[in-house]
């Protein structure tokens, strides 16, 4: 088994599963919600849904399934080439008909991509059209909502392509303004500036619901509204204008 996993990992062993074996070139990285993993003899079987919300069943190495952590989250996967026994082999583990196809070699929590190493995530969501809005601050800031942390920094990018880029630095006025309410109802607002554009985040636990979403703004119209789901998904449902 041990010498199985190490040739996996290094794209040499032929696995007998060729029905959700794929000789296709996969979009790599990419990243996806993983929804299912299990230990198989020589590999780990992955169930994925992609930024399309489409499911897929894919090999992945053995390492991947330790990661329970990952399940239900968004997850960064990247793809290598292994060997497969081919449809003639029909299970049979000496069968020299190989085949080669992609598996899912590594797989990291995007959480861990959406601010820099000296960085940590304070807030931020993920949009009905993919795009990644985070705020980033220092460590001892991760937990101060009361007041604007002095080191804010708000990063974009999107689902697809993980290259978050500033968006506006601490150089920059990054307002904030938390608002509590009867109950444990509670407002967390951020306003900011960006080329030709302001932005509000609203981030709202109102009435037991919690509710997330970004407003556009230019010469004072708003140009637009995106619903946003946490960096956790599954955990809510979406905002929408009506919700604001």
């Amino acid at each position: 088994m041990l010498l199985e996993r190490a040739l996996l990992c290094a794209g040499l062993v032929a696995l007998s599963v060729p029905a959700i074996a794929s000789t296709d070139k996969p979009t790599s990285p990419q990243v996806v919600v993983i929804t299912k993993m299990e230990h198989g003899d020589v590999a780990c079987y992955l169930t994925f849904k992609n930024s399309a919300g489409k499911s897929q069943n894919v090999l992945g190495v053995h390492k991947i399934c330790s990661q329970v952590e990952l399940l239900n989250k968004r997850s960064k996967i990247r793809f290598n080439q292994a060997k497969v026994a081919g449809d003639k082999c029909e299970g049979d583990p000496q069968c020299k008909d190989l085949k080669t196809v992609w598996v899912v070699d590594s797989a990291t929590a995007v959480a861990e991509f959406l601010c820099p190493k000296d960085e940590v995530l304070y807030h931020g969501c993920v949009t009905t059209k993919g795009e990644i809005i985070s705020f980033c601050t220092r460590g001892k800031f991760q937990y101060q909502f009361d007041k604007a942390p002095s080191y804010l920094v708000v990063r974009t990018g999107t689902t697809k392509k993980l290259n978050m880029k500033v968006a506006s630095s601490p150089k920059n006025m990054i307002e904030t303004k938390m608002g509590r309410y009867a109950g444990a109802n509670s407002r967390l607002l951020f306003r900011w500036k960006y080329a030709s554009k302001s932005y509000l985040f609203e981030s709202a636990y109102l009435n037991g619901a919690r509710l997330h979403g970004l407003s556009i703004y230019q010469q004072g119209k708003r140009l637009a509204f995106q619903a946003c789901f946490d960096h956790q998904p599954g955990k809510e449902t979406p905002s929408t204008l009506d919700d604001f």
